[in-house]
């Protein structure tokens, strides 16, 4: 068994891979530090390298991370579990906006 990053290391995760990116790429980073915690809330739960990837893909999704992609990581979440039932286990531990 292992240990799910914290949200502090998920935060982490986070910052090294806008850094990354913005390296290679123009992106648009639009978050207060309010968001920014939705996000990383979203992603609790999840290993690093799954964080890492869905975080990924909602900022490639328009080369920006903003309020909106609180939403997109949820769906790309959503879209992972698809069809396993664990979303359904998941999401009554959490109340997440409609």
């Amino acid at each position: 068994m292992f240990a799910l990053p914290s949200a502090t290391e998920l935060k982490a995760v986070a910052k090294a891979l806008i850094e990354r990116l913005r390296r290679e790429r123009p992106i648009r980073v639009e978050l207060t530090d309010a968001d920014l915690d939705a996000c990383i809330d979203r992603l609790r739960g999840m290993t690093a390298f799954e964080a890492e990837r869905t975080l990924s893909q909602a900022i490639m999704r328009d080369n920006a991370l903003t309020r909106d992609d609180v939403d997109v990581i949820v769906a790309i979440r959503r879209s992972y579990c698809a069809g396993t039932g664990c979303w359904s286990t998941w999401r009554r531990r959490r109340t997440w906006p409609r």
